[in-house]
């Protein structure tokens, strides 16, 4: 009886075994799988990833919060001095303008996007530091953060013609006729010597239409 017993036992217990190995592999397989598939690089979920800018929002309490720019693109008229003539052209295009920033975009223009090498270029060494538009005077008022004068050669026709180009472009496009320009807190008056009234007044009747 006891022999007959341990021939049906053993047998008995090698399957058990066989069977107890099979399951365990296949839990390291598949675990190792699992890790393999948590490596794999996939696309950010715009939802999972603003749920996440929330969280942390919340957590810093408003602090580090992401601020969205909006940019629009904007029908303007650019004032452009030929030195060769010399003589003052305007020309109408559309310009990117990021967070209604239109004095900021209007100079980009003049440094870096006019059409024709006659034209004279504002220097990109500066830049503008702000701008404030009064509404009920009719004034609009740029600072630089440093004199372009300083930064280019000018002659007194040269600086003549930089600033209609300037004040023709700022006045245009915001509907004034007063434009006044600082140097940091130093009121610009080109060679004029003083500005009694704090500002430039803006004619750009003479100017020629670039495009017929």
């Amino acid at each position: 009886m006891k022999k007959l017993l341990s021939i049906i036992l053993i047998p008995l217990l090698l399957f058990i075994s066989i069977i107890s190995t099979g399951c365990t592999q296949k839990q390291d397989i598949n675990k190792e799988n699992n890790i393999k598939e948590e490596n794999v690089d996939k696309k950010p979920d715009p939802q999972e990833n603003n749920n996440n800018n929330n969280n942390n929002n919340n957590n810093n309490n408003g602090e580090n919060k992401i601020e969205k720019t909006k940019t629009e693109l904007r029908k303007v008229r650019i004032f452009a001095f030929d030195y060769q003539t010399p003589e003052l052209y305007y020309y109408d295009t559309q310009i990117k303008v990021t967070d209604n920033a239109l004095v900021k975009a209007l100079t980009n223009e003049l440094q870096h996007n006019l059409p024709e090498d006659r034209f004279l270029t504002l220097t990109d060494e500066v830049g503008v530091t702000s701008a404030k538009l009064d509404k009920e005077n009719g004034i609009l008022t740029v600072v630089f953060n440093e004199a372009f004068t300083e930064k280019m050669l000018l002659g007194s026709v040269t600086e003549s013609g930089l600033l209609a180009s300037i004040l023709s472009t700022y006045a245009y496009n915001y509907g004034v006729d007063k434009v006044a320009i600082y140097f940091g807190d130093k009121l610009y008056t080109s060679l004029r010597g003083e500005l009694p009234e704090g500002y430039f007044k803006v004619d750009y009747s003479d100017a020629k239409p670039l495009y017929n």
